[in-house]
């Protein structure tokens, strides 16, 4: 079997377990993964094309669960907003809400969404649009798919839109919106870190490059919402960078290396993928620290015993080992990742993480170019095989 017809044969047997899944559950899902039908090749090698090929596959299956949605036909937008206040839907507008019920043509609403309340806008958008319907894009707090940012993240990191949605006030046109101060700050986060340098901010203050025609005056619409809020005046991205961190508003490391990643030059020198200069200069002896979080699932099946093995097996020494209080466990599962533990593609949700292992790689190797490619922020290989072993040992 030539390379072409495995990764053929693998795509298919993917796709297969997904139908399956949809139509059937996880019982017979699990039975055909295609992570029992690889036992045969050398661990590492098989790994990677495993990976590999998984994630072009859930990028296929999350094609078409996107956040864009359109009114069904025979309602107004008065109607919509009148019948989810009815029903006690938690959401808000993020912006441009000023004027709502009336919208320009062909401008979008975006909405932010608790999690639990996804499924019952069902019953007035779909993702179909029919006579020139109203546009919205739809946002979970935790980023469930079909209502993300790009792919697998939430719009804000969990926490600040847990936040949005707390403080959320209605107006009198009877629209929920964020308040004047995080309508701000929510405003200034997108413009920064959604927008950056298609906002029409200049990266700095001698910065002459700009953006000329942004799809929307954020400079203007922030002078004006400051003005109320009491926030300065913001001239360029660095500055508003700088005022979101002071007020706790900027995104975690691991969330902006995500928004930055084929989209900021800017944002990409402000947020580097992991460790770049220690593998550019070749520091293969250098020690690495790694944290594992354990989810919920592996702790209910009694697994922390074969991940315990399996860390210490790929070559690391553990210098933590301890099971996550309550108050650790919310602060993982909301500023970690964006917030986003949800299912994905795969079968079942692993949960929130329960339990962390932190151990000390006293000899990484060299990260192969592929899997560099493929996994821009890994700064160890051998944390990509201790996850690929045990997910090897689980599915067999």
């Amino acid at each position: 079997m030539n390379r072409f017809h495995y990764h053929f044969l693998t795509a298919t047997k993917r796709l297969l377990r997904w139908a399956l899944n949809r139509m059937f559950g996880e019982k017979i899902a699990i039975y055909f993964s295609p992570l029992r039908w690889a036992n045969g090749l050398d661990l590492q090698r098989a790994s990677s094309l495993k990976a590999r090929f998984l994630e072009q596959a859930m990028r296929c299956w999350r094609s078409h669960d996107q956040p864009r949605r359109y009114l069904k036909p025979g309602n107004s937008l008065a109607d919509f907003f009148s019948a989810m206040n009815a029903d006690g839907i938690r959401y808000l507008v993020l912006r441009w809400f000023e004027s709502l019920p009336d919208v320009q043509p062909g401008e979008d609403i975006d909405l932010l969404i608790a999690d639990e309340d996804i499924a019952k806008l069902e019953k007035w958008l779909s993702p179909h649009q029919t006579n020139n319907s109203q546009l919205f894009d739809i946002y979970s707090v935790s980023g469930i798919s079909g209502a993300q940012f790009r792919i697998a993240l939430p719009y804000f990191p969990a926490h600040l839109s847990g936040e949005l949605l707390r403080k959320r006030v209605q107006l009198p046109n009877g629209v929920f919106a964020p308040d004047a101060r995080l309508h701000w700050l929510s405003l200034g986060f997108h413009a920064v870190y959604h927008k950056a340098e298609k906002s029409g901010f200049p990266v700095a203050a001698d910065d002459r490059k700009f953006a000329q025609n942004p799809d929307h005056d954020y400079q203007r619409a922030l002078e004006k919402i400051g003005e109320k809020a009491g926030f300065p005046v913001p001239n360029n991205l660095t500055d508003l960078d700088k005022t979101l961190f002071e007020h706790n508003w900027a995104p975690p490391v691991d969330f902006a290396r995500k928004l930055a990643e084929n989209h900021s030059p800017w944002l990409l020198k402000k947020y580097p993928r992991s460790d770049a200069a220690f593998w550019e200069n070749n520091q293969h002896t250098d020690a690495c620290v790694s944290v594992f979080l354990v989810r919920e699932w592996a702790q209910k099946h009694n697994l922390i015993d074969l991940i315990r093995k399996t860390i210490e097996r790929q070559g690391f020494e553990i210098v933590l080992d301890a099971a996550l209080t309550e108050n650790q466990q919310e602060i993982a599962a909301t500023r970690l990742r964006g917030g986003n533990w949800n299912r994905g593609p795969y079968p079942v949700c692993g949960g929130r993480p329960v339990w962390c292992f932190v151990a000390l790689d006293q000899t990484p190797p060299e990260i192969p170019g592929k899997l560099q490619k493929q996994l821009p922020f890994l700064n160890n290989p051998n944390t990509f095989w201790v996850k690929q072993s045990l997910r090897d040992a689980i599915n067999t």
